[in-house]
């Protein structure tokens, strides 16, 4: 091989390594600029699932502290109009950052949440129901028991129900907050 034809062929290489090395290169600039938007989205995520669960956790605190004294064996006289209007008060809470969980997702924390959603809705329907037929009775209409006491059986299951559905949220929850996102970034 003579000089002339050396030459060109160390040129040809040095230009092909330095193309590889300039894809290589923009293949690596890519992949960590798409790790550092996933990790950028995941931060953002986390942040918005975090706040809603928050407040759903603290709304239903709020509505099993109003009818904690209400869980087992309630009596007529304890659904008074001021229960119903806290229970209301407290389900249209819940149902407010409900929403927010439901869309933040992902599903098992908004399977847990469709469920305190759930007791919440019966609890406060039966609390105003039976407030309304005491009012009913005091002028004078008959009170009916097996209607009263449905209500209160119904009351009495979503309230028991209540911390449990909250327990198994809170479970969704934190195994939703814990997940980095490292699977995701690896498929």
């Amino acid at each position: 091989m003579d000089a002339g034809l050396a030459a060109v062929c160390g040129a040809l290489a040095g230009s092909v390594a330095t193309i590889g090395a300039a894809l290589a290169t923009g293949w690596s600039q890519r992949e960590t600029a798409r790790i550092s938007a996933r990790a950028e989205h995941q931060r953002q995520r986390h942040e918005a699932r975090h706040a809603a669960y928050k407040a759903l956790i603290s709304a239903t605190q709020t509505l099993n502290s109003v009818t904690r004294g209400m869980r087992h064996d309630p009596q007529l006289r304890d659904f008074t109009p001021e229960i119903a209007e806290a229970c209301a008060a407290a389900e249209s809470d819940i149902k407010e950052v409900w929403l927010e969980v439901v869309l933040a997702g992902p599903q098992n924390a908004a399977r847990a949440a469709n469920a305190i959603m759930h007791s919440a809705n019966v609890m406060k329907t039966a609390t105003e129901v039976i407030a309304r037929i005491q009012s009913f009775q005091h002028v004078g209409q008959a009170l009916t028991e097996p209607t009263v006491r449905d209500f209160i059986q119904s009351f009495t299951k979503a309230a028991a129900r209540l911390p449990e559905e909250t327990g198994r949220f809170v479970d969704a929850a934190h195994e939703s907050l814990s997940d980095d996102g490292a699977s995701a970034v690896r498929n």
